[in-house]
């Protein structure tokens, strides 16, 4: 196993983005899309700027080794900034022969005119890659209770699935004071309360923003974690979370059993360097192929740089039973 992750190369073409990247979401497309097998969609954060905190989308192919890519092409930016809030959180998911790219938007005219405070949207690109008109996937008004965060988007046995994260935010005070502290450490910060993930489904992708949601809680030794981002994959039919924790900005395996996600005590990789952020994962028959981004550039500590790490899931798995 790698002891670090191998540094990927990404570039941007717009000089505005700095080549960072942040919030990854890597889908790995069995038959192909567009001549591409691989495709990731990811918003840049350069120096906290959420103007620049847009989807964008790119491609790659496997290594001559035949591992998943560690150099990514630049396809397409999805969203471009808006004239009031921002962009975030964006995910993937490819369903016969078309792919969708979600995200949130914060506080945006659109989001605001609605009567809410964020909201997911979609738009659905064709088998020859033509975008389609943009759809509305449902909104949040409450400025502390946060119902939509990190949208994953999955089929699962032909129905639509949306999987958010769901927190509550502390007293604003002691919150501005907490995030004041966590920026001046040169970390990331928030004050608030995991309450677990919200699922909802459709048998339509856009029936989603009316469908009845369920909670499905988090289990373990959460103290101190503070669950933020996450990423979902299937072994052995077995669903599994990929969980970054603010807390300690280490990274967490988790398994859903019986109804509720399942956090295994042990970190799957923990912070090394400066600050780690929300991971992504493929697994390829044994190996399950983690991304994740770091601040670790010694010549511009504000860029987000993309990584890819491996592990042995069912060695791991055998271990920490």
């Amino acid at each position: 196993m790698e002891k670090q992750g191998q540094k990927c190369v990404v570039n941007i073409p717009d000089p505005k983005y700095r080549d960072d990247v942040l919030h990854p979401c890597i889908r790995y497309v069995e038959e192909g899309y567009c001549g591409h097998h691989w495709w990731m969609v990811m918003s840049p954060f350069y120096g906290q700027d959420d103007t620049i905190e847009n989807p964008i989308l790119f491609y790659g192919d496997a290594e001559l080794d035949g591992t998943p890519p560690l150099t990514w092409r630049f396809a397409e930016v999805v969203k471009d900034t808006p004239s009031s809030g921002y962009n975030s959180d964006p995910c993937l998911c490819f369903d016969q022969g078309s792919l969708w790219v979600v995200w949130r938007e914060f506080r945006t005219d659109r989001v605001l005119k609605a009567g809410y405070n964020t909201a997911i949207y979609g738009v659905r690109y064709d088998a020859s890659f033509q975008r389609q008109e943009e759809i509305f996937l449902g909104g949040e008004s409450s400025n502390t209770e946060l119902t939509d965060l990190s949208p994953i988007i999955l089929k699962v046995d032909k129905k639509w699935v949306s999987h958010t994260m769901y927190v509550h935010l502390e007293n604003s005070l002691f919150r501005r004071g907490r995030i004041k502290l966590a920026r001046f450490l040169g970390k990331r910060g928030s004050a608030h309360t995991a309450l677990g993930l919200r699922v909802k489904k459709a048998d339509n992708l856009q029936d989603l923003k009316k469908a009845d949601a369920s909670l499905k809680s988090l289990q373990g030794n959460l103290i101190g974690l503070l669950p933020w981002h996450f990423d979902l994959f299937f072994y052995q039919d077995r669903m599994f979370m990929l969980l970054f924790c603010q807390g300690e900005e280490n990274i967490y395996l988790a398994e859903y059993k019986a109804g509720r996600f399942v956090v295994f005590d042990d970190p799957l990789l923990e912070q090394e360097v400066v600050s780690m952020y929300k991971p992504t994962g493929v697994v390829m028959g044994e190996k399950l192929y983690l991304y994740y981004t770091d601040r670790n550039n010694p010549e511009d500590t504000k860029q987000h740089v993309l990584y890819r790490y491996f592990i042995n899931i069912s060695d791991y798995l055998e271990t920490h039973k």
